[in-house]
């Protein structure tokens, strides 16, 4: 008897750890919820939009609507009939009420941050393209000091090519700061030495 005693209540036990788990469960994901009634519909619809990383084209196609149409949506300009909601709701896992904001739903803004960082971790395309724009403006910035620029010019190129970020519009942007560079370094030269040499001696 003793056994079976000890047995129920170590099983009710758990129980009520489980219970407990998932009502604090429930209470973190209650504080994540924010009612955003007060939102336009449009507003609302976009940001779902954006959160699943969708264009406004790729989601018409999803629905089988023109992209004009979702654009005209999310300025207000019209309403998705029940069908879209329905669908849209199914795409974006919510019900029709927390997609059009009469129930808690989804906090807005949330995740965004969060959702870049992902995309930046995964859109191999996206960080070169971005590396490749940064070297690019360093060396535009440097065609400012001729003697150092060529060297950071130079520096880049083979840079470029070691990260396998060299690219026609990226290499004509580096040769035509190249130049810059050596056309200044000319110019310091022709201010600084030549103009300094030694001058013809006119006869008395």
């Amino acid at each position: 008897m003793k056994e079976s005693e000890t047995k129920a209540k170590s099983e009710s036990a758990k129980e009520e750890g489980k219970t407990t788990a998932g009502k604090a469960g429930a209470d973190e994901e209650s504080q994540k919820i924010v009612v955003g009634a007060m939102l336009p519909l449009g507003e609302r619809l976009q940001w779902f939009r954006k959160q699943f990383g969708y264009s406004q084209g790729e989601l018409g196609r999803k629905l089988c609507v023109d992209a004009k149409i979702v654009s005209n949506w999310e300025k207000d300009k019209t309403v998705p009939d029940i069908g879209s909601l329905r669908e849209l709701s199914k795409l974006y896992e919510v019900s029709v009420d927390q997609l059009i904001g009469l129930e808690e739903g989804k906090p807005l803004g949330a995740g965004m941050l969060e959702e870049w960082r992902a995309r930046w971790k995964k859109d191999v395309t996206l960080r070169k393209l971005v590396l490749r724009l940064a070297l690019a403006a360093v060396v535009i910035a440097c065609t400012a000091i001729p003697p150092f620029g060529l060297v950071i010019c130079v520096s880049t190129f083979f840079l470029s090519r070691k990260w396998e970020l060299d690219v026609a519009w990226l290499n004509i942007v580096i040769l035509l700061c190249v130049l810059a560079n050596v056309h200044g370094i000319w110019m310091l030269l022709n201010m600084f030495v030549f103009d300094f040499g030694y001058s013809e001696v006119t006869p008395l």
